[in-house]
């Protein structure tokens, strides 16, 4: 039975249905660098990279993602989940994606504005691919995500096409939320703004959302500084003159 080993440079990752499949190679240097992908080079990426096992905890991931998520190397990361880096409300979104992802062996692609532990608020993309071992056995999750102004979104993402793990034909079709002048408003900030152009206050939107007014106005501020206005007045306008025809349903 294959384990996950760090040590071992010639695992890979091999593409299994919606997911990805740990390997063993006989020879390294035979490797289709179109269809399987060493997990020494994935962890060499420069945005953040992991494994989780299927109880959503940390089995193995790169230096950038220790990092980001504040613990002082990998080594200190292993064994970790998402509640050792996000707020509790945070930390519970991102282990429901990672059900989601277990119950229907189906990649997933979340964008969320999640607060750290730390109180820093910070927007994530979030890929993540169910994980197989021998006779496709589930072993948890593959992901890879990057922090908005954190990781250059351009150069993430062409990495991530050049090595094949997502199509490139329709690239901006792969968020779920909207590009407004090359900015970008998470799903739920797209749906946000869009109750503001029609007039709703953060009260109105908090009872539509099922989400507390605090965490509305924090959105707002944050579509704020992304779209550069100082005023909600002058952030309603300018989403009216650049986003009316493309803000999400």
């Amino acid at each position: 039975m294959i384990k996950f080993d760090k040590n071992n440079e010639r695992q890979a990752l091999v593409r299994h249905g919606h997911g990805l499949r740990l390997i063993e190679l006989e020879n390294k240097k035979n490797i289709d660098p179109g269809h399987a992908y060493l997990v020494s080079n994935l962890l060499q990426l420069p945005f953040n990279v992991y494994f989780l096992d299927v109880n959503s905890t940390n089995l193995q991931c790169n230096d950038t993602c220790a990092e980001s998520c504040g613990f002082l190397s990998v080594n200190d990361a292993m064994g970790r989940s998402s509640k050792d880096v996000f707020g509790k409300q945070s930390a519970k979104m991102v282990l429901e994606n990672d059900r989601f992802v277990l119950s229907n062996n189906t990649a997933y692609i979340a964008d969320e504005m999640l607060e750290k532990i730390d109180n820093v608020t910070v927007t994530v993309f979030d890929f993540k691919f169910p994980l197989y071992g021998e006779k496709n056995r589930m072993m948890g999750i593959f992901g890879f995500s990057f922090f908005l102004g954190k990781h250059p979104l351009r150069e993430t993402l062409s990495v991530i096409f050049r090595m094949g793990l997502l199509s490139s034909s329709v690239p901006l079709s792969i968020f779920p939320g909207t590009f407004i002048e090359e900015v970008y408003l998470t799903r739920r900030e797209a749906q946000i703004a869009n109750h503001l152009i029609r007039g709703k206050t953060a009260r109105n939107i908090s009872q539509i959302m099922f989400v507390s007014p605090r965490t509305v106005e924090k959105h707002i501020d944050n579509i704020k500084i992304k779209m550069k206005t100082n005023r909600k007045s002058e952030l309603i306008e300018k989403l009216i003159h650049y986003g009316s025809g493309t803000l999400v349903r």
